[in-house]
């Protein structure tokens, strides 16, 4: 899988928000990874040598280009505030003011921007940058990495194929979907769930897409409070490790209550989906 991946040039893309912390870190020990070829320096992370002989495969027959900070003034915000405001000993609690990050916050650039929504449109001096370098040297592969938080789930490409843009190839759709599968599998083999595009709920049609977007479940009190849930086979698309799957098939997406809707997933989740869109604009104008 390596060998045919990585013979190739292959771009990493890192920090295209600034305060995902977890690739700005990411892409200083691949940086350092590549050319040493192991983690001897880290006392927690083993070096098998098979590793060793696909880093070596990997340097061999491919060209690395990295962007170690797409969004300098994002990440620059991020550092500030962390570094400011965090603890002299290590702080888990999520409410802490170290976490808690205010507007504009580092997700966008030194507009206010973010570079995440403008692939297309290229508005930015950094998504321009961007471009002429990929022009410049046209990778094989590009890896945009980000991260979802440690209480969150993880999601692949590609979406559903009825809902994917015309002009995409059906074979970039097939590729993409088995690289998600093989990102997949390992992650389910150290227990990680990852979820992507998948269950289906009514509305005017039968059935709509939405995203999985936590790994929670609800039970229904009454058949009466469960207007929707998701189906017994509830998968569209995407990766969901096999005892997850059985545990969301057939549970409610939706709680209704006197004057209060319970929703198992955002249904605005980046204004993805119209259809739970006018599920959670019923929730708000016609509760129940």
């Amino acid at each position: 899988m390596y060998k045919y991946l990585f013979s190739c040039c292959c771009l990493f893309v890192f920090a295209l928000h600034g305060f995902t912390q977890t690739p700005v870190d990411q892409q200083i020990e691949l940086s350092y990874f590549l050319p040493q070829g192991d983690f001897s320096y880290r006392s927690d992370i083993p070096t098998p040598k098979q590793f060793l002989g696909e880093v070596d495969a990997i340097l061999k027959n491919s060209v690395i280009l990295i962007h170690p900070a797409t969004n300098p003034d994002g990440l620059e915000r991020f550092a500030t505030w962390i570094n400011t405001n965090r603890s002299f000993t290590p702080v888990p609690d999520p409410n802490s003011r170290e976490f808690r990050e205010p507007q504009p916050g580092g997700r966008s650039n030194h507009y206010w921007f973010d570079l995440n929504r403008d692939w297309l449109m290229l508005q930015m001096p950094e998504s321009q940058a961007r471009l002429k370098f990929y022009y410049r040297w046209r990778p094989t592969m590009v890896n945009d990495y980000h991260e979802q938080g440690i209480s969150n789930n993880y999601y692949f490409s590609p979406g559903a194929i009825k809902q994917t843009h015309n002009l995409i190839p059906a074979t970039n759709w097939e590729v993409t979907r088995q690289i998600s599968l093989y990102h997949a599998e390992a992650l389910n083999k150290i227990g990680a769930a990852a979820i992507a595009l998948k269950e289906t709920y009514g509305i005017t049609a039968s059935t709509v897409a939405t995203f999985r977007e936590s790994v929670s479940f609800f039970k229904s009190p009454t058949p009466y409070s469960c207007p929707v849930s998701y189906l017994e086979e509830p998968l569209l698309s995407g990766c969901v490790a096999p005892d997850l799957l059985k545990q969301i098939a057939s549970t409610p997406a939706a709680l209704c209550f006197p004057r209060l809707v319970y929703f198992a997933d955002p249904p605005v989740y980046r204004a993805y989906w119209f259809g739970t869109t006018r599920l959670f604009l019923n929730a708000i104008f016609f509760p129940i």
